[in-house]
């Protein structure tokens, strides 16, 4: 179909649901490794992830694909409603296709 790219900082940035579904339906999470990194409680990263599938709509069965630093992990538990489905690697980067299951 289309697509939109909101600016300003992802943790404050108003994000509608799209006006023909009730969600997204793909997410791609591609923040600086080093946020990735420091991914914890209350970090802006994990600020913006509690906000899928709350005040950043998604659809059942969505999928979010985060590209992350290979050799710096970020600490991931299941966040809430979402689940790793794959992970793939290529040199430094690495893929973790979630899919969003509530």
């Amino acid at each position: 179909d289309r697509a939109v790219v909101r600016g300003g900082r992802a943790e404050l940035v108003s994000i509608p649901p799209p006006a023909e579904r009730k969600g997204f339906d793909l997410i791609f999470l591609d923040p600086p490794f080093p946020m990735s990194a420091a991914l914890a409680r209350g970090s802006v990263l994990e600020r913006v992830i509690s906000r899928l599938g709350t005040s950043i709509p998604v659809a059942s069965g969505a999928l979010c694909i985060w590209r992350f630093d290979t050799r710096q992990p970020p600490a991931w538990d299941a966040w809430n409603g979402w689940r790793r489905h794959v992970r793939r690697t290529c040199g430094r980067s690495t893929l973790d296709w979630l899919v969003h299951d509530p």
